[in-house]
């Protein structure tokens, strides 16, 4: 990954920098709708102009020697619930990242569904699902519509996926047993 690859190789970057520049490059060589210069922007306050997003995108391009991988469904899931949780505390970030990473450990128990769809839906129908677990559970937590504006989902397409995983990960009868 190319985050842990330039913490190696100059560790004294800053991890937000390093991060969000990771997750824009990747994006970039790996999906059809890479996230925005301004997605950047708004995760990270040491980056203040787009033309600063670039200088950064080279130097660690430079860093890792133009050597880039795929991000995994779990950068994918961090980088999302940052976005659509910036505004939300600490502690409720964590357990919405909590929660969504269990799912995904769980989804690869079978791997056939994370081939089936482009990784950015998939992480953002995980998150989904988490708030709705979430929500169930104690009622405090919002639906992630805030995921439409930021990813360019279809929330139908969205909350339709996000059911297939929760019905996959808990199960036809505990699933049916609530009414999701």
């Amino acid at each position: 990954m190319i985050f842990q690859k330039i913490l190696q190789i100059e560790p004294t970057i800053d991890p937000a920098i390093a991060l969000s520049i990771s997750i824009l490059l990747s994006t970039k060589f790996h999906e059809q709708s890479p996230i925005s210069p301004q997605a950047v922007l708004e995760i990270s306050p040491s980056i203040r102009f787009t033309n600063e997003i670039l200088k950064y995108e080279l130097y660690i391009l430079s860093l890792i020697n133009f050597r880039t991988l795929i991000p995994t469904l779990h950068d994918w899931v961090s980088l999302q619930v940052e976005l659509c949780t910036k505004r939300l505390e600490k502690d409720v970030k964590n357990m919405i990242r909590y929660v969504s990473l269990l799912i995904i450990d769980l989804l690869h128990e079978d791997e056939t569904i994370l081939v089936d769809y482009p990784v950015g839906l998939l992480s953002a129908a995980v998150i989904q699902a988490t708030l709705s677990v979430l929500t169930k559970l104690s009622g405090l937590f919002p639906q992630c519509e805030l995921l439409v504006g930021y990813f360019g989902f279809d929330l139908d397409n969205l909350v339709q996926l996000s059911d297939f995983i929760l019905c996959h990960v808990l199960g036809e009868e505990l699933y049916f047993s609530y009414m999701w």
